[in-house]
């Protein structure tokens, strides 16, 4: 499992804290397996050259939370969009990508 991941080992302090890493690193395997499935399914391989280019592609979608404001979540762009169609994923309101029109000034 680990050299599907890239990981080292699993240190932890407690038998607890050992299983709940062991949890996560197989949910991981499970949604890697999905990711490549779809990879490999649908027309991503035109867009993408590989499953781990994927998860490169989306790991700079953010949600911004401030204190007494309205989360934001930054925009879905070019491939993004893709993936997100790819795996069924529909994009949140007014996360799409912005406007490509810009008020002309005369």
């Amino acid at each position: 499992m680990k050299t599907h991941l890239a990981a080292r080992r699993t240190p932890a302090w407690s038998e607890e804290g050992h299983e709940g890493r062991l949890l996560v690193l197989s949910v991981a395997l499970t949604f890697r397996s999905y990711l490549r499935q779809i990879y490999k399914n649908t027309g991503l391989r035109d867009r993408v050259s590989s499953s781990l280019e994927i998860l490169d592609e989306m790991r700079s979608i953010r949600c911004i939370e401030h204190t007494k404001k309205a989360q934001k979540i930054t925009p879905f762009i070019g491939k993004q969009l893709d993936i997100c169609k790819a795996i069924g994923f529909d994009v949140p309101k007014g996360c799409g990508p912005p406007s490509k029109q810009r008020n002309k000034t005369t």
